[in-house]
């Protein structure tokens, strides 16, 4: 696992010391210093700059360099969300074809999903091995934004015949483009673990099938007029248990205090699919690699948490404090 915590001057050197770091970091060339393990290393398919806008075409090789995972960003100022905000678009795809646009690759997610930023310093944090990466970054002293991309860890399928090859997970801050860094909408305005929606989108993250389709997922939702939780659409996902969905069993757990001698239980981050207005949800995808719920009780952003010989990092969604607003990173 490779892992970088520093500021970047501004969105642009942002970018390019991500881009840095997820084809040289040394952790992800030689994984635990053992060189019989293949190298992690993510690989730039193709760069396209115009202005201070980027295309950045990425394919990830797996942990056992047997596997390539498409990952696409779009990247510039975002002139609808005020004069000083960039915009962070990451796509998935099934494949890589030079010759398309952004938005025409191959199996390409329909639907942004958005990191966003502003024309400041920001302190970040990358963590990343072959399968996956994930940013956070602090926008304000008091906003963090967060791009999951890569994939999940699927379930142990019962037979040969129902393998998930692309489990391919994109997550991050916002559903769409336009939208301000410093909103404080519950429908706008999430994180790639707790994800939202909005009536001109499907969702701020979303998960490649394993009957390879797109799946929108959203925790929180708005009907245009209100926002509420999981009122409409009939058919989304979500992520368990940051998933407070009305209509299938309340998952979201708020209130869980730490254990005895004080130290704090970490749960799996699910990705599932399903209809809320039957109850359940149908589809059980995975979990989200090296993420982990927490509760907010006695909780600070930065805090760190051991658990036997891993260490991770806790976050904050967005603005966020309450008791179910924090997630924990591996390092």
């Amino acid at each position: 696992m490779a892992f970088e915590n520093a500021t970047a001057t501004g969105p642009a050197d942002l970018l390019a010391k991500f881009r840095t770091f997820i084809t040289t970091h040394p952790d992800l060339l030689d994984p635990a210093g053992d060189s019989s393990i293949p190298s992690h290393a993510w690989t730039i398919l193709k760069q396209v700059v115009d202005g201070d806008d980027e295309e950045l075409y990425l394919s990830g090789p797996g942990n056992n360099a047997d596997q390539t995972i498409y990952v696409n960003t779009a990247f510039g100022p975002d002139a609808a969300a005020g004069s000083d905000a960039f915009s962070w678009d990451t796509r998935g795809a099934t494949a890589f074809n030079t010759n398309d646009t952004f938005v025409a690759q191959p199996g390409i997610d329909p639907n942004s999903k958005v990191m966003p930023l502003q024309d400041q310093a920001v302190q970040y944090w990358f963590f990343a091995n072959g399968r996956r990466y994930i940013i956070i970054a602090q926008v304000t002293v008091s906003v963090y934004t967060s791009t999951y991309a890569g994939f999940i860890s699927p379930f142990e399928p019962v037979s040969a015949a129902l393998a998930y090859p692309y489990p391919l997970y994109i997550g991050a801050s916002m559903g769409q483009l336009g939208l301000r860094f410093s909103s404080e909408s519950n429908a706008l305005h999430r994180s790639f673990w707790n994800p939202a929606f909005n009536t001109t989108t499907t969702g701020s993250a979303a998960v490649f099938s394993s009957g390879n389709v797109w799946k929108g997922l959203a925790n929180f939702v708005s009907n245009g007029t209100n926002e509420a939780d999981l009122a409409v659409p009939p058919l989304v996902g979500g992520t368990e248990p940051y998933s407070n969905a009305n209509g299938v069993g309340a998952f979201q757990v708020d209130n869980v205090e730490p254990l005895l001698g004080g130290d704090y239980l970490l749960t799996d981050v699910e990705v599932s699919f399903g209809d809320k207005d039957v109850g359940n949800y149908r589809e059980r995808f995975g979990v989200l690699d090296g993420v982990a719920h927490l509760t907010g009780i006695s909780q600070a952003v930065l805090n760190e948490v051991t658990i036997g010989g891993d260490t991770y990092i806790v976050f904050q969604e967005a603005f966020r404090t309450g008791q179910g607003n924090f997630v924990a990173i591996k390092k």
